[in-house]
């Protein structure tokens, strides 16, 4: 068996994960339509003041972030 690797120290991780790509946005993007009444919409239910529903339509993005501040990776 391959020889066990060292734990990596807390700041250590934190700056592997930062550099290894931490997603900070998502895009997604209707790829097709839906009839109307098709269903298939994302919806986003933590939005205030009322959740927010976006229906698919071709051609249509929705951006969004992904992740929130993170105190750990503000110090890096």
């Amino acid at each position: 068996p391959p020889p066990a690797r060292p734990a990596l120290a807390p700041s250590t991780a934190a700056v592997y994960r930062c550099l290894a790509g931490v997603r900070i946005f998502t895009l997604f993007m209707y790829l097709n339509d839906v009839p109307e009444g098709g269903g298939g919409g994302t919806r986003f239910t933590d939005l205030k003041p009322e959740p927010i529903t976006f229906m698919p339509s071709r051609g249509k993005a929705v951006l969004w972030p992904s992740a929130r501040y993170s105190r750990d990776v503000a110090e890096i």
